[in-house]
Order: C-alpha cells, then sequence, then structure tokens
C-alpha cells in the first residue's frame, strides 16, 4: 500500500510504519504547499491508497490525526 504523510505531520514518523508499505512524504515528492484540490489530483494520480494528516495546535487534546482513502 503506498502512504502519502501529509507535511503537518513529522516526517520522522514514516520511520515507525511497517515496511510492507510505501510510504512518501510531501515534501519528497515535491508536493509541499499545494492546497487540497491540486494535491488530491496529484495524490490520485500517484495511486496513494492513504494519506496522513495531522489537524490542530499540536496541543494535547485539541489536535487530531486522520486518514483518508
Amino acid at each position: 500500500m503506498k502512504i502519502l504523510i501529509d507535511e503537518s505531520v513529522p516526517e520522522k514518523l514514516r520511520l515507525f510504519i511497517d515496511g510492507d508499505h510505501s510510504v512518501v512524504t510531501t515534501w519528497y515528492q515535491g508536493w509541499s504547499g499545494l492546497k487540497n484540490g491540486d494535491g488530491l489530483s496529484l495524490i490520485a494520480a500517484a495511486s496513494v491508497c492513504f494519506r496522513l494528516v495531522l489537524e490542530g495546535n499540536g496541543r494535547p487534546g485539541e489536535t487530531r490525526c486522520f486518514g483518508m482513502i
């Protein structure tokens, strides 16, 4: 499965994902700073199966982590 880690998520998280998956970051793909509309079309074209995103201000209880297929 190809997993994309959004720029809002610490890049080192990719090291903790099982080795059976292909894990890339938005920075590595050259997609940093893209808005959702542009990013979603690139994600679909790249056959990404799962996108991991962190939303909020980083404080416990005020931050949500979610993924989408």
